[in-house]
């Protein structure tokens, strides 16, 4: 887990948190992704895709990725999602400001969560 430096060129990325649960544990809330489109609907050719109440307990979510290559996709599909069509400026913005006007904590991907991860804001660059 590095620390989360502050991008000037759009790119790729994911973004999550981890979170206390009400019941003295942790869950994850993934927030969502940006992409570089093929086709410019005259906005951009990046997206930003967030969902609404994509949250797991932290433990469902390691034993769950673990052991299905296609979980993260088959979990985002089951809520509801929002994209945006943005200019290569705007997405930079969104990076840098994806949590509440902050950006990410650390660098993190899904695979390398454990429960030992702290509580904090989360951003990985795809691939």
């Amino acid at each position: 887990m590095e620390k989360f430096e502050k991008v000037s060129d759009p790119m790729e990325m994911e973004f999550f948190s981890i979170e206390s649960d009400v019941k003295g544990g942790k869950q994850i809330h993934i927030g969502g992704y940006t992409y570089q489109s093929d086709t410019d609907f005259g906005e951009g050719l990046w997206r930003n895709v967030e969902f609404s109440f994509c949250i797991v307990p932290l433990d469902e979510f390691i034993k769950n990725y673990a052991e299905d290559e296609d979980y993260i996709n088959n979990l985002e599909s089951e809520v509801k999602q929002y994209i945006g069509d943005h200019t290569d400026g705007e997405v930079v913005e969104i990076i840098n400001n994806y949590f509440n006007g902050s950006p990410a904590d650390y660098t993190l991907e899904y695979g390398e969560i454990t429960m030992d991860t702290p509580c904090g804001n989360y951003a990985f660059k795809t691939y």
